[in-house]
């Protein structure tokens, strides 16, 4: 099975503040993110890829995101919304800006999350990177329990979440976080197989159009 992970568009116009937007925080895609949203759908039709569902979380921007691929693929079945691919509750966090956030927090706190992908203790962050991992790791599995070998499935999701998916494959993650490789921008893709439980890293943080295969 073939795993095309996209996190969504922008949720920032060019004299916006950027904020912390986490699961609490849901932000509607702004005209750039729609854009997006619009070149990963040609993308995949200039590849021919035809997927045989699109999940995302229950928030707008992955929603909103979904429904363009939709829309433009003329598919004929709605995203899946799934919470196991929900972005991380930021807590106290959500809505700050980074200065409002080390202002408060302090610039450690900030750092070690930003570069070393180090949990906070400070700020009341929901959930924890073990949860995150189980339930990435449940809901891969239940992919490969409804789709078919040969089926490419679309995951939308938000930076905090995507990260955890490197987990599926051994010292993936410690790895790219050295090398401080783990993020994903804004409407680009990781692509992934997956094969008898067995997960392969194609590609991590592309834009659609310079994947080499979708």
């Amino acid at each position: 099975m073939n795993i095309v992970l996209s996190r969504h568009g922008n949720t920032f116009g060019p004299n916006d503040p950027v904020v912390w937007a986490g699961s609490t925080n849901d932000l509607p895609l702004v005209e750039s993110g729609f854009i997006q949203a619009e070149n990963f759908a040609r993308a995949l039709i200039d590849q021919g890829v035809k997927p045989a569902a699109i999940y995302c979380s229950p928030l707008k921007r992955t929603n909103q995101y979904a429904e363009v691929i939709v829309k433009k693929l003329g598919l004929h079945f709605q995203p899946k919304i799934d919470i196991r691919i929900h972005e991380i509750d930021y807590g106290d966090w959500a809505g700050l800006t980074n200065e409002q956030v080390i202002a408060q927090f302090g610039e450690a706190a900030l750092k070690n999350w930003d570069e070393h992908c180090q949990w906070p203790d400070i700020g009341n962050w929901g959930g924890s990177p073990s949860k995150l991992i189980s339930e990435v790791q449940s809901f891969v599995d239940d992919l490969v329990q409804r789709h078919d070998d040969h089926d490419t499935v679309i995951v939308i999701t938000s930076n905090g979440r995507l990260r955890y998916f490197l987990n599926l494959v051994p010292d993936e993650f410690q790895k790219r976080v050295q090398g401080h490789t783990f993020k994903v921008r804004t409407g680009h893709i990781c692509g992934l197989t997956c094969h008898d439980h067995s997960v392969q890293i194609r590609y991590w943080n592309v834009e659609p159009i310079r994947a080499i295969k979708i």
